[in-house]
């Protein structure tokens, strides 16, 4: 399904919403019609090239994975 994603100049993430491509587009900010594959998500947009592009992560697959790519990033951070 088509998700309509707003952002900024910086290509942070405004807002996300999926429906009709006939939802109607904003005017006078930066945005993107997105097909996003499954199990993907956005996690940016990349300002720096024309057209503007989405920056997809991939998503963990379950809750496990999900406490366990947090644990992993929180000792990245840490530095263990």
């Amino acid at each position: 399904m088509e998700t309509l994603i707003i952002y900024d100049n910086t290509g942070y993430i405004i807002s996300q919403s999926q429906g009709q491509p006939t939802q109607r587009e904003p005017l006078g900010v930066p945005f993107l019609w997105v097909e996003i594959p499954e199990g993907k998500s956005v996690i940016k947009i990349d300002t720096t090239v024309a057209p503007n592009m989405p920056v997809f992560a991939d998503m963990p697959a379950t809750a496990e994975d999900r406490i366990s790519a947090l644990e992993v990033a929180m000792a990245q951070q840490l530095g263990i």
